[in-house]
């Protein structure tokens, strides 16, 4: 099987050139290119990554529950070991995807600070620790593999999967199907049938994906959905059933859609009755729906389960119990024995992922969680605008916003007439001087640089000096090639278009002006919110571009160790005769780099 090269996008001054030269090869006619061996590698690791995150190993290594699964968490530690591995072998690339998702690392950060006041601190670190490398093979994957790889990656998963459970079921049926419970329902890999309805009803919509992505393999994925979707029906889950019916039907109607104005405003229409027939039935009919389906009014005492969990977040609606730390927990008085009572059995989760959270987290995970994944989905680009709404509406609600100290004041320019002495030349000026060209242009130009925009350094210096001296009498004692806000402006969450990028840095000089006639406001403002917000918003925000800075630092190995010395000495925050950290980390950087150069060629 041939895999599909990985690749990203192209970003930067030069793409144009690079697509230009890319057509005029298509054009020429077909390249046929090997597959290089560490695509192939890389691949198989990620199709064992999804193996074993499946657990579906899991029920036949303990006899179906006959054996302790004690030893079965020593079986994740290979696919940390395989996360691991995907990121190094591009780390700039997955730091920069992990990077533009700062609402999901101010998710993982809460579930970790929750070990503070979890119920079971010891569970708690073992959870997040696995969620984190959980997340990280994740990020791995998604910032490896294109849409089309990572389909037919995860569609190979489930194949695997599906084949031995219908060889189970088949020719093994007394652990391939249901015994005691549910009797003659196959279950294959799993413990009980609806895992293995509901990995085959993925397993489907996997499988009829690649199908429409792959043309030359269409005819084989195929075949396996169908495959797929009869063992969903074998193993009598319903759960499984309503998803994949619901997921084919979704697919068909985007099919429809894409098909031509008639055929989408027939989808449309379609789509549109049969939702609000099911509604109807809801609404008047709920019993014959939960008849229909073989379920009764508790959905088999789910609903029950979530009595109960939302009476225990009542103690701590806020902060939640912990991370994983309510399952695990068999006090008397606990939060899981009461749930159990409330059910009347014990359950091993929520069944809902959006309790789960609640329950772990508190509200603050759900507000985290649903402005992450509305974000992602309609408008990444202001992930961190959402954060800031969203974090300031945490603050206000935990009560940690001071509204007295924020006022409504414009600032209007006065002019200051100079006044030269020598003593403020040399222990004023020339200290701003230096630290105005070490802290702010020096790391501006090389960060612009670094992202392949050609400078006129020189022309550039003379405009923001001549500038600055033109408006001094103003109070603008300082206009630079400003280095975070470069840095930000640059970045491809700026805009997609690296000749577009421009836009920012306009933007930003508006809303620069604006913080000068608002400069009061603005101060009550970051004083009224928690110090501890405003340094994390500051942190996301700059999360893509220290990665990407990272990466074109550390991506020639000539200049790697003085990179990492520029690095660490400017991120030690040594002050030296008055100057920051971000100058000596240019010259010590400087300096390990023309020592280590004239080494090498020595």
């Amino acid at each position: 099987m041939s895999i599909p090269s990985p690749g990203g996008r192209l970003s930067g001054p030069t793409t144009q050139t690079v697509r230009t030269t890319a057509d005029r090869t298509a054009r020429s006619g077909p390249v046929t290119r090997a597959t290089p061996y560490a695509d192939i590698l890389a691949f198989a690791a990620s199709v064992l990554l999804g193996l074993i995150y499946s657990q579906s190993w899991a029920a036949p290594m303990t006899g179906y529950g006959q054996r302790s699964a004690d030893f079965l968490l020593n079986f994740f530690y290979p696919a940390y070991a395989l996360a691991v591995g995907l990121v190094l072998t591009r780390p700039g690339t997955a730091l920069q995807a992990l990077a533009r998702s700062p609402l999901l690392l101010a998710l993982l950060a809460l579930a970790a600070l929750s070990f503070v006041w979890s119920i079971n601190p010891d569970v708690t670190l073992r959870r997040v620790m696995a969620l984190l490398f959980t997340t990280l093979g994740g990020v791995a994957l998604a910032a490896r593999w294109r849409w089309t790889t990572l389909t037919e990656i995860f569609a190979t998963a489930m194949a695997i999967m599906m084949i031995a459970s219908l060889l189970l079921a088949v020719l093994a049926p007394d652990l391939g199907r249901m015994q005691t419970l549910f009797p003659g329902a196959w279950r294959g890999l799993w413990l009980e049938k609806n895992s293995l309805g509901e990995y085959m009803g993925l397993a489907a919509i996997f499988m009829v994906a690649a199908a429409i992505m792959v043309p030359m393999r269409r005819r084989l994925w195929l075949v396996f959905a169908a495959v797929a979707a009869a063992l969903v029906v074998m193993s009598t889950s319903k759960t499984g059933l309503v998803v994949l019916i619901l997921a084919m039907a979704s697919m068909v109607f985007v099919a429809l859609v894409k098909a031509g104005r008639v055929r989408a405003i027939l989808g449309t229409w379609i789509t549109v009755v049969v939702i609000c027939a099911a509604l109807v039935v809801i609404a008047t009919r709920s019993d014959l729906l939960f008849e229909l389906l073989g379920k009764d009014a508790t959905l088999t005492g789910r609903t029950e389960i979530w009595s109960g969990i939302l009476r225990q977040v009542e103690h701590r609606p806020w902060t939640g119990f912990g991370y994983g730390a309510v399952w695990t927990d068999t006090s008397p008085g606990g939060p899981q024995s009461w749930i159990a009572y409330e059910a009347r059995f014990s359950a091993a989760h929520a069944h809902s992922g959006w309790l789960e959270v609640y329950l772990s987290l508190g509200i603050p995970g759900l507000i985290l969680l649903a402005a992450w994944l509305v974000a992602k989905a309609v408008a990444p680009r202001y992930a961190i605008v959402a954060t800031l709404l969203v974090g300031v509406f945490v603050a206000w609600a935990g009560g940690d916003v001071v509204t007295n100290r924020m006022t409504l004041s414009v600032i209007m320019p006065e002019f200051i007439a100079p006044a030269f002495t020598f003593t403020s030349l040399i222990s004023i000026g020339l200290p701003f001087f230096l630290v105005t060209m070490a802290s702010q242009n020096a790391p501006g130009f090389a960060t612009m640089q670094a992202s392949g925009y050609p400078l006129a350094v020189s022309p550039l210096i003379v405009a923001t000096g001549g500038l600055a001296l033109l408006l001094s009498p103003f109070g603008v004692y300082s206009i630079c090639i400003a280095a975070i806000t470069a840095a930000i402006c640059q970045s491809p969450d700026a805009h997609p278009d690296a000749s577009k990028r421009w836009l920012a840095a306009a933007a930003a000089g508006g809303f620069y002006l604006l913080a000068g006639v608002f400069g009061g406001s603005i101060s009550g403002l970051m004083a009224a919110l928690p110090l501890s917000g405003i340094q994390t918003l500051a942190g996301l925000a700059l999360l893509g571009t220290i990665s990407g800075s990272l990466y074109q630092a550390l991506n020639h190995e000539a200049e790697r160790d003085a990179a990492i010395v520029t690095f660490l000495m400017t991120a030690s925050g040594v002050t030296l005769l008055g100057i920051g950290s971000a100058f000596w980390g240019l010259v010590l950087g400087g300096i390990c780099y023309a020592v280590f150069s004239r080494l090498r060629r020595a």
